[in-house]
């Protein structure tokens, strides 16, 4: 997986096999710790993007 921002920043996670729940949720752990205020997450309809754990981790604090 992989999300650049509009300043630049690249956010990489690879690894072998499927995008699970978790490995999802764990990349936008990250993603989100390194967001600003006006930036968005624009995701699919992948079956794992509407997990529980997705949609908190997308959550501002």
């Amino acid at each position: 997986m992989e999300t650049q921002a509009p300043n630049g920043t690249v956010i990489t996670d690879i690894y072998e096999g499927s995008t699970t729940q978790e490995r999802f949720t764990n990349f936008l752990i990250v993603l989100h710790k390194n967001m600003h205020n006006d930036d968005i997450i624009v995701m699919d309809n992948m079956k794992p993007h509407h997990a529980k754990s997705v949609i908190e981790a997308t959550q501002n604090d």
